[in-house]
């Protein structure tokens, strides 16, 4: 997200709306324990606020995760058709898992500050990182 698409954004909010620019990542990995050795792509998400380097220390906590993604291997398809069925399956998740987030873009939903009052924040899509 760019400083002007931040600014841009935030004019077009109605006044005392604000935004919080959301980071969604995602990577496969292999679960052993209990899953038959199956892989997945847990979905985290954090807000672009915060510092990158905070963001990016495991150990500081800034990533919550919120679902695993399922890596599902079709049968009886060609290649082409495993890659086009995979990528629909993918999105489609995303798409069922995000309907609070792109809701809470669109309308706003109501947060506290830091200051502790309320306010009306909207949560655009900032990065995904895959």
């Amino acid at each position: 997200m760019s400083g002007d698409f931040a600014w841009d954004y935030q004019s077009a909010l109605p006044p005392g709306h604000s935004f919080v620019g959301i980071i969604l990542a995602s990577d496969k990995t292999p679960l052993t324990i209990g899953t038959g050795n199956r892989e997945m792509h847990p979905l985290l998400i954090s807000i672009a606020n915060i510092d990158a380097g905070v963001r990016m220390k495991a150990t500081l906590r800034s990533f919550a995760l919120i679902a695993y993604l399922p890596i599902i291997k079709f049968v009886d398809v060609t290649d082409h058709e495993q890659s086009i069925l995979k990528a629909r399956l993918f999105h489609l998740c995303l798409n069922k898992i995000l309907e609070p987030l792109k809701a809470a873009e669109r309308a706003g939903e109501r947060m506290a500050d830091s200051a502790g009052g309320m306010r009306i924040v909207h949560t655009p899509l900032a990065v995904y990182i895959h």
